[in-house]
């Protein structure tokens, strides 16, 4: 028989943050626990095991979790922040923010705004990008 440690200040806050943005996606749309965990990708009942405290949030599980439910990773956990860098939020800030990164960071960017920006801000961000690589 495994005996779970118990929570950490930190991981209890965190799984309180994450039960409240379930619920209230939960009173919106109906969200199921099984249907967190199949938008995550996770088999069984690893979601109710992380709203129960059974599992601690690992910083992948914030991210995938945040990726889910639309919000930052600090959203779920503050404290993670300073281990995540936020994408840039205008055209100034990217343009800025490209010039500094390297081409994988470039990547990463592009993955995560592509999934928050409209089609018509997406085609933007491509612009950009074209005209960095032109310069």
């Amino acid at each position: 028989m495994v005996i779970a440690r118990k929570l950490t200040e930190r991981e209890e806050a965190a799984r309180l943050n994450l039960q409240r943005i379930f619920e209230t996606e939960k009173s919106k749309s109906g969200l199921t626990q099984q249907d967190v965990n199949k938008g995550c990708g996770w088999t069984g009942s690893v979601f109710g095991q992380f709203m129960q405290g059974r599992l601690a949030l690992s910083p992948r599980a914030i991210v995938k979790l945040s990726e889910f439910f639309k919000c930052w990773p600090s959203d779920i956990d503050p404290l993670i922040s300073a281990e995540f860098k936020s994408p840039p939020t205008d055209q100034r800030d990217l343009m800025q923010e490209l010039q500094r990164q390297s081409d994988e960071e470039i990547r990463r960017v592009v993955f995560q705004l592509s999934r928050q920006l409209s089609r018509k801000d997406v085609g933007v961000l491509l612009q950009i990008l074209a005209d960095r690589l032109l310069d």
